[in-house]
């Protein structure tokens, strides 16, 4: 079982003076730029990013509305940029094995009628679930109430901690929640069932949500409503999809390391072809150093080959002697292991390695891995000009 995790990020280049040929605007409707909606593989019960599945990029054109009108609404869901919530996952999951069980997990902008009737419709591939987090109160056929008020109707199935992530707006710590669950069938939204006779409600989708209680005054409490094709029974299968979900950082730190480590946004080329391409090279690079970084202690045999290409292993081989001298105490990792070339590219990326050393980081490795990447292209040239 593994999860597609699927998201948007912007691209800005306001920065570049030239209206560059292949960039669009982006969300302020003014700057250049583009979107990546890439969605990613993670196996859910290590938290463990595995690759990307499938990538779209969406570049708008000036003049194009994207305004959530009443005409909008009632637009078939393929010709809305929304459409990517539905076409990005169906690829990846045409991608994957057809005997391995998927959950597409996503944010509240996926919350839309059209992936669950997809869904119900079986036309979003085998062996697939959806785990996407509520973004509207709508409409069930639950005797006509809408969605929260039938939540708020549930009764309190158990407690459940989450640890929150501090930030500059909210202190780090343990959030005690309820959480309640239960089943719904979502009814069609007014819009659509107007315009469009054939479209039907979905049934069974199972709710989850999980509420703190005792949040400190000066932080919003968190609230997750969870909606899930997977069925929902009893309180370990509640929790079992609230730490899912929880997954979801995932793909934000892999924006985090294409934007702050990579700075793709940075990129000087002149024509937007060219920069889409740099930065969906990236976009994989990321996700070799988020993989690296999640295995840097591992000392299995040869497992750096799942990282790294026979000639970069040649290059840090060679590198060695000049990154760890001889006389150095620190603890050596067996050869082509993971703990053994992460190592060698933090070294390269600044690490300090002594013995008390705490362990190194993504942006040590993001740099190590700039300096490989320069160290193989520098062996390949001597080599050529050796013969």
């Amino acid at each position: 079982h593994v999860l597609l995790i699927e998201d948007t990020s912007e691209m800005n280049f306001a920065w570049r003076n030239k209206q560059i040929e292949g960039l669009g605007p982006t969300g302020n409707n003014k700057d250049q730029g583009f979107f990546i909606h890439p969605s990613i593989i993670v196996a859910p019960e290590r938290g463990e990013l595995l690759g990307i599945a499938a990538l779209k990029i969406i570049t708008r054109t000036h003049g194009q509305n994207t305004t959530k009108n009443e005409e909008h609404k009632t637009k078939d869901i393929t010709e809305k940029e929304s459409y990517k919530w539905i076409d990005s996952p169906r690829t990846g999951i045409d991608r994957l094995p057809t005997d391995t069980i998927k959950t597409i997990v996503a944010d509240r902008e996926a919350d839309i009628y059209d992936l669950f009737l997809e869904h119900h419709l079986g036309r979003m591939g085998e062996k697939c679930e959806l785990l996407i987090r509520s973004a509207h109160n709508r409409k069930t056929l639950n005797d006509g109430t809408y969605l929260h008020d039938e939540i708020a109707s549930w009764e309190v199935q158990g407690i459940h901690e989450v640890f929150v992530e501090g930030n500059g707006s909210r202190s780090p710590r343990t959030a005690r929640c309820q959480i309640r669950f239960g089943k719904v069938t979502i009814d069609v939204p007014l819009a659509q069932k107007k315009k469009w006779k054939d479209k039907k409600p979905v049934p069974d989708v199972f709710i989850v949500d999980i509420k703190e209680t005792g949040c400190p005054e000066t932080d919003m409490p968190l609230h997750w409503t969870l909606a899930t094709t997977w069925q929902v029974h009893c309180i370990e299968d509640a929790i079992e999809k609230v730490e899912w979900y929880r997954c979801r950082w995932l793909i934000e730190e892999l924006f985090r390391v294409l934007k702050s480590g990579y700075q793709v946004e940075s990129v000087r080329f002149d024509d937007g072809a060219s920069i889409i391409n740099w930065c969906a090279l990236r976009l994989l690079m990321a996700v070799k150093l988020m993989y690296i970084r999640t295995h840097r202690e591992d000392e299995t045999e040869n497992s750096a080959r799942a990282a790294f290409t026979d000639l970069e292993l040649k290059v840090l081989e060679q590198c060695e002697p000049d990154l760890i001298p001889a006389k150095s105490t620190i603890r050596r990792p067996t050869k082509n292991t993971m703990a053994w070339a992460s190592l060698l590219v933090a070294i390269m990326g600044g690490y300090h390695a002594l013995p008390s050393a705490k362990p190194f980081g993504q942006t040590t490795l993001w740099r190590g891995l700039a300096y490989l990447d320069g160290a193989v292209a520098g062996y390949r040239a001597a080599t050529r000009n050796n013969g």
